[in-house]
Protein backbone atom coordinates (compact mmCIF):
# COMPACT_ATOMS: atom_id res chain seq x y z
CA UNK A 1 0.00 0.00 0.00
CA UNK A 2 1.19 3.52 -0.73
CA UNK A 3 2.42 5.69 2.11
CA UNK A 4 0.78 8.92 3.23
CA UNK A 5 3.59 10.89 1.56
CA UNK A 6 3.12 9.07 -1.76
CA UNK A 7 -0.61 9.81 -1.76
CA UNK A 8 0.06 13.44 -0.80
CA UNK A 9 2.26 13.71 -3.88
CA UNK A 10 -0.48 12.24 -6.09
CA UNK A 11 -2.99 14.70 -4.58
CA UNK A 12 -0.59 17.57 -5.33
CA UNK A 13 -0.21 16.48 -8.97
CA UNK A 14 -3.94 15.99 -9.64
CA UNK A 15 -5.86 18.32 -7.28
CA UNK A 16 -6.37 21.16 -9.77
CA UNK A 17 -7.84 18.84 -12.41
CA UNK A 18 -9.98 16.88 -9.95
CA UNK A 19 -11.43 20.02 -8.34
CA UNK A 20 -12.68 21.09 -11.76
CA UNK A 21 -14.73 17.92 -12.23
CA UNK A 22 -18.50 18.30 -11.74
CA UNK A 23 -19.52 17.43 -8.19
CA UNK A 24 -15.99 17.39 -6.73
CA UNK A 25 -15.52 19.86 -3.88
CA UNK A 26 -12.39 18.54 -2.16
CA UNK A 27 -9.41 16.20 -2.52
CA UNK A 28 -7.18 15.00 0.30
CA UNK A 29 -5.23 12.14 1.84
CA UNK A 30 -7.14 10.22 4.53
CA UNK A 31 -7.10 6.88 6.27
CA UNK A 32 -9.79 4.34 5.47
CA UNK A 33 -11.54 2.02 7.92
CA UNK A 34 -8.54 -0.36 7.93
CA UNK A 35 -5.98 2.38 8.61
CA UNK A 36 -4.62 2.42 5.06
CA UNK A 37 -4.01 5.79 3.43
CA UNK A 38 -6.27 6.58 0.46
CA UNK A 39 -7.01 9.48 -1.82
CA UNK A 40 -10.32 10.92 -0.60
CA UNK A 41 -12.49 12.83 -3.04
CA UNK A 42 -15.28 14.87 -1.47
CA UNK A 43 -18.37 15.01 -3.67
CA UNK A 44 -21.47 17.16 -3.35
CA UNK A 45 -23.89 14.81 -5.09
CA UNK A 46 -25.30 11.30 -5.06
CA UNK A 47 -26.29 11.55 -8.74
CA UNK A 48 -25.17 8.29 -10.39
CA UNK A 49 -24.69 10.07 -13.73
CA UNK A 50 -22.09 12.36 -12.13
CA UNK A 51 -20.43 9.70 -9.98
CA UNK A 52 -19.95 7.22 -12.83
CA UNK A 53 -17.80 9.78 -14.68
CA UNK A 54 -15.43 10.29 -11.76
CA UNK A 55 -12.17 8.31 -11.65
CA UNK A 56 -12.07 5.16 -9.51
CA UNK A 57 -8.30 5.36 -9.09
CA UNK A 58 -5.38 7.60 -9.99
CA UNK A 59 -1.85 6.33 -10.55
CA UNK A 60 -2.98 2.99 -9.13
CA UNK A 61 -4.26 4.56 -5.90
CA UNK A 62 -7.92 3.84 -5.15
CA UNK A 63 -10.22 6.77 -4.56
CA UNK A 64 -12.61 6.87 -1.63
CA UNK A 65 -15.63 9.06 -2.36
CA UNK A 66 -16.90 11.01 0.64
CA UNK A 67 -20.33 12.65 0.39
CA UNK A 68 -20.14 16.21 1.67
CA UNK A 69 -22.23 19.35 1.59
CA UNK A 70 -21.14 22.23 -0.62
CA UNK A 71 -18.68 24.65 0.87
CA UNK A 72 -16.77 27.59 -0.46
CA UNK A 73 -13.60 26.54 -2.27
CA UNK A 74 -10.46 28.40 -1.34
CA UNK A 75 -7.72 28.97 -3.91
CA UNK A 76 -5.23 26.12 -4.02
CA UNK A 77 -1.83 27.32 -2.89
CA UNK A 78 1.06 26.06 -4.94
CA UNK A 79 4.00 24.72 -3.01
CA UNK A 80 7.24 26.51 -3.75
CA UNK A 81 10.64 24.98 -3.38
CA UNK A 82 13.04 26.68 -1.02
CA UNK A 83 16.01 27.89 -3.07
CA UNK A 84 18.50 28.13 -0.24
Amino acid sequence: MPSEKEIDEVVDRHAMRLLNLPGVIGVSTEQDETGQFVLAMRVSTDDPAVLERLPKQIEGIPIKWVRSEEYRKLPLKRKTKDKT
